[in-house]
């Protein structure tokens, strides 16, 4: 398959540039590859596409202040973007310099150069350095929390009103370099609602932050995956598991969820607990074992989230919906409208 399959013509001025508020009021694309549906709804109607025995899986895990700006040994600037932990204090990062870091070399941060990164070595894809990090007194975290800032792709304001609008309300360990943006929708109020409705929300962790390489043009399926690391507990593999005994529905939110969910379901559809390194790569003609419906934020032309969602939904009925999503003035990626693919007969 060619990687100009899976673009689409994305306005700028449809990319939006701030949250909503109140955030469960954002657009929600319905699509329904079975039926061919595209309707329009907005997230609070979210809940009435859920039945009471399914369940919503979402992702807990939270943004760090992953940017740091720092010096070389020489003396120049340099700025390293945390992507990945590897370690305790190993991470593996993106350098921005002007000339590459060189092995065994040390990199300072704060205001006194109390954080040292040593350069350990480059990574297994070359798009990224392995750096441990050690300080004389304190904690490594603590010093990356009080000197690190947020990364900001840069078709977003470079800086936020409220650094929680970069985070699901629901987050909770600190592993991410951005946020599952799926789950960015949600508020305390409308979580509250689903809960009074009897709809259950299960909670795993997948840590976003890839180093892949480029797409091949004419070649997507030779492309390898950055690893990302999860983590699903017994608790909750186990409800998984009971609510798809009961006949109930696997809500995936967002692509990350999707990744770990099909990394630990065995052929039987059973959810594994377990944490790890998915590598999962999905495309067309993967055959979904896990999950049942995607909620999921309109995503940027051909990268690996969109193919994901063709794969879900079909190349040509999600491409057509895009489209369609860009013709109706939806708006897209982060702090954008989400859209959800239900593979069922018809909405309710």
């Amino acid at each position: 398959m060619k990687l100009e399959t899976f673009k689409y013509d994305l306005p700028e001025q449809l990319i939006a540039q701030q949250t909503i508020y109140p955030k469960h009021c954002c657009r929600m694309m319905y699509a329904n590859p079975k039926t061919e549906e595209i309707k329009d709804f907005h997230f609070y109607d979210f809940n009435n596409f859920i039945d009471s025995n399914d369940v919503i899986v979402v992702n807990d895990t939270r943004v760090l202040s992953a940017v740091l700006r720092g010096k070389r040994q020489n003396g120049s600037q340099i700025e390293i973007k945390m992507v990945s932990r590897k370690e305790n204090n190993v991470w593996d990062c993106v350098v921005e310099s002007r000339k590459g870091v060189e092995i065994g070399e040390r990199l300072y941060f704060g205001e006194n150069s109390e954080l040292v990164g040593k350069v350990i070595n480059e990574n297994w894809c070359e798009t990224g350095w392995l750096i441990k990090f050690s300080i004389n007194n304190g904690s490594v975290e603590d010093e990356i929390k009080k000197i690190g800032q947020y990364f900001l792709p840069l078709h977003l304001p470079q800086k936020l009103n409220d650094n929680e609008d970069y985070q699901t309300v629901y987050s909770k360990v600190e592993g991410s370099l951005q946020p599952p943006t799926a789950g960015l929708h949600f508020t305390d109020k409308y979580l509250n609602f689903l809960s009074e409705k009897g709809i259950k929300i299960i909670k795993i962790t997948q840590h976003v932050g890839r180093l892949d390489k480029r797409l091949e043009n004419d070649n997507i399926e030779s492309h390898q995956m950055y690893e990302e690391h999860y983590d699903v507990s017994e608790e909750a593999a186990s409800e998984i598991n009971q609510a798809r005994k009961n006949g109930g529905r696997i809500i995936g939110i967002g692509t990350t969820v999707t990744r770990t969910l099909e990394t630990v379901v065995d052929d039987d559809g059973i959810i594994h607990s377990g944490s790890g390194w998915t590598k999962l790569y999905i495309y067309p003609g993967f055959k979904f074992k896990a999950i049942d419906a995607l909620l999921t934020n309109f995503q940027s032309p051909g990268i690996t989230t969109l193919i994901l969602a063709c794969a879900f939904g079909g190349t040509e009925f999600t491409l057509n919906a895009y489209r369609e999503a860009v013709r109706r003035n939806y708006r897209f990626l982060e702090f954008g409208d989400c859209i959800f693919f239900e593979n069922t007969k018809s909405h309710r």
